[in-house]
């Protein structure tokens, strides 16, 4: 570029000449990581003696590897890298990584082994996002533990559970070959499968089992323990239906049969525990001057009562109903017999 008198133009010299573009780059990069705090362009171009299009083009370079935020304060455009946040941010993720791995360790007792592989590989994928190698082991670090006894191992029906999972997300009926314990032989029926269940280190299937009529599908829910079924044979049929089986029925007891209330009182020796817990959606409490407790609750099936009962020894007592209190005693009685006491 030359000037009219023909001699060339001198460029405007630089504010900081000894300052190269790489080492302004670090100097501003440095400045946003270790500080924390939003810079306005103003401050920026006179912290590094530079120009703010100088600034503006840094900036564009450094957002090639790390994150810069942006905005404005009247006419001033700010810039920021919030390391916290971004901290914040992994820490969070390393808790939501923890607690998936807390909710694995919980069920360990009734997944099977392939299952929990899957899961376990997941949760380490997942991990694998966090940068931070100490945050990762920190993720990944065992919380806890399942102990059962008398668990199920349930790792020859995990291709069982597979096509049942399958089942339900993709809503198909299903003809499921199941051997009960009171039948000597397996039976067939058709159902909705609904949704998996544990109780009392079990699993469970809950379905609608549909019973083809002339006119019309006569629908029943049904319980099925998932290691008496012997297959499961998704058909080509879906279904709609949206509520599951015993979806607002949280009594006392799996198998539903006749609801009924029942009333018993605990020793004061197991009453912290039995008052602690919850056995039924509906129970009450009245506290007794001898420090133990009277629960009342409805039971969906006795029998599973009965077993429940005498869990406690000479701990409880039935108050009613009154042939609850004769099932029990009954069921007392027959123990006695194995051991040499007569009922007459």
């Amino acid at each position: 570029m030359c000037d009219q008198s023909g001699g060339r133009m001198k460029m405007p010299s630089r504010l900081n000449p000894d300052a190269s573009s790489s080492r302004k780059m670090l100097e501003l990069y440095s400045l946003l990581l270790f500080s924390g705090r939003k810079y306005t362009l103003t401050t920026l171009a006179e912290r590094l003696q530079c120009s703010k299009t100088t600034i503006d083009r840094l900036i564009s370079e450094i957002e090639l590897f790390d994150q810069v935020e942006r905005g404005k304060e009247g006419r001033e455009r700010w810039y920021q890298i919030n390391r916290l946040r971004k901290n914040k941010k992994v820490m969070i993720m390393c808790e939501q990584i923890q607690q998936l791995s807390l909710c694995k360790d919980f069920a360990a007792t009734v997944l099977p082994s392939e299952l929990k592989e899957d899961i376990e590989s997941t949760v380490a994928q997942a991990a694998e996002f966090i940068s931070d190698d100490c945050i990762k082991q920190l993720a990944m670090q065992p919380l806890g533990r399942s102990l059962a006894r008398g668990s199920i191992d349930y790792t020859p029906f995990q291709g069982i559970i597979k096509i049942l999972i399958q089942s339900i997300s993709k809503k198909i009926l299903c003809e499921v070959n199941y051997r009960s314990l009171s039948s000597p032989s397996p039976k067939i029926f058709l159902v909705a499968p609904m949704r998996l269940l544990t109780y009392n280190n079990a699993m469970y299937v809950e379905n609608w089992r549909i019973k083809r009529e002339a006119d019309c599908n006569n629908l029943q829910s049904m319980v099925l323990s998932v290691q008496r079924i012997e297959s499961v044979n998704p058909t080509l049929e879906k279904h709609s239906f949206k509520d599951m089986p015993g979806k607002d029925n949280e009594n006392f007891g799996l198998i539903k049969s006749a609801s009924e209330k029942v009333t018993l009182v605990f020793d004061k020796s197991v009453s912290n525990y039995v008052t602690e817990r919850t056995w039924s959606s509906d129970q009450t409490f009245k506290f007794l001057p001898t420090g133990g407790v009277e629960m009342s609750l409805t039971a969906n099936s006795l029998e599973e009562v009965v077993a429940w009962i005498l869990s406690f020894g000479d701990k409880t007592e039935v108050v009613e109903p009154a042939h609850l209190r004769t099932m029990v005693r009954n069921r007392l009685l027959k123990s006695l017999e194995k051991y040499g006491f007569s009922s007459s």
